[in-house]
């Protein structure tokens, strides 16, 4: 199709490609990024279309991650070839990054590209703006929550559990921790786009060494989304206030918090370059602009930031809501729709900043 390919990994097997559309390598470059990974199918049995068919049937494709986000690369990779082969030749940049690791941590993605740009050893990362290809249609997605994860850890007395009152069992005290830490009152705050901040309490739990012995230790972990506003410091603050007071009602409680993970909210400018010259292509295509809306997510896009790279968060040819689920599929009509957008956003971008 054009493309030449280079290849990045942090390991054997979970690899990043960077590839630039030929005659179309100079600035202004606009990147089109999407993950490579999705999350397993399970439960094949329930799915009425086998997971890993792409099978096409009543002007869908179905398969675990035809939405999220195999439609995203074909709609990126075939906007790029119609381009080429056009004839037009607007002074610009064309690329586009298929990143591992985007469902975990992103540790073998975009955090490991992001780092080894500044070692030189990405230098196609490079752009003057992003667009990332997540499922979203039909709304363009412009405003991530921020996140803290924390590690609570709760220690206790270990003992036979035929004496469970002469011990201090880790596990039940870690449970009243979490029931209260699931009420926490983050504030008032009320995001236009992302809504109110939100807790989700326990998503993973470690405790106890098997039975007959009463848990002298227990992790958990402690999600925190945020919103413009409230930090990592205001909620280690609400934390650590609600601990005190649990532990003043009992004197056997010793818990200790740390955060694991933070990042700030992400919000693209309305006035950004690329998302102008998006949301004019998707007029040109729909009649209409997108809906800008906010997701509870902490994305990808963290990353960008980090290299001062303006973007669209997310507008993809998948669904909004309609990913990880059973039998995720993609109008072939809204791939085909957002193919054109692409091309389009390219095209006037170029245009716009050249």
């Amino acid at each position: 199709m054009g493309y030449s390919v280079k290849t990045y990994a942090k390991t054997p097997g979970r690899p990043n490609l960077i590839s630039v559309l030929h005659g179309f390598e100079s600035k202004p470059n606009l990147l089109f990024i999407r993950h490579a990974d999705n999350i397993s199918a399970s439960r094949a049995e329930v799915w009425q279309h086998p997971p890993y068919s792409g099978e096409l049937s009543k002007g869908r494709i179905y398969g675990r991650g035809v939405a999220d986000m195999k439609s995203g690369l074909a709609a990126m990779i075939f906007a790029g070839r119609a381009i080429k082969e056009s004839g037009i030749r607007i002074k610009g940049g064309y690329s586009v990054a298929s990143v591992a690791d985007e469902e975990v941590e992103s540790q073998y993605g975009m955090k490991y590209l992001a780092r080894g740009f500044s070692r030189g050893m990405s230098p196609l990362l490079v752009a003057d703006a992003a667009v990332f290809g997540e499922p979203s249609f039909p709304w363009i997605v412009v405003a991530l929550k921020g996140g803290v994860w924390l590690r609570i850890t709760v220690k206790g007395k270990s003992i036979g559990s035929g004496w469970p009152h002469k011990g201090v069992n880790a596990v039940t005290r870690m449970a009243k921790v979490l029931l209260e830490l699931e009420k926490l009152d983050l504030g008032r705050l009320d995001h236009p786009l992302l809504g109110r901040p939100t807790i989700a309490a326990g998503t993973t739990i470690r405790g106890g060494v098997g039975l007959y012995s009463i848990s002298d230790r227990c992790e958990a972990t402690v999600e925190v989304y945020t919103v413009p506003g409230l930090g990592t410091p205001e909620v280690l603050s609400k934390v650590e206030r609600l601990l005190e007071k649990m532990k003043r009602k009992d004197k056997d409680l010793s818990v200790k918090v740390e955060p694991i993970f933070e990042v700030d909210s992400y919000l693209t400018d309305s006035n950004e370059r690329v998302y102008t010259c998006a949301q004019s292509a998707i007029m040109s295509v729909m009649g209409k602009h997108a809906k800008r809306i906010g997701v509870p997510s902490v994305g990808d896009a963290r990353f960008l930031r980090q290299l001062g790279i303006p973007c669209v968060v997310a507008y993809g040819p998948g669904e909004y809501g309609r990913e990880h689920v059973i039998d995720e599929s993609v109008r072939v009509e809204s791939l085909i729709r957002v193919t054109k957008i692409y091309a389009l956003t390219a095209l006037r971008f170029w245009s716009a900043t050249g």
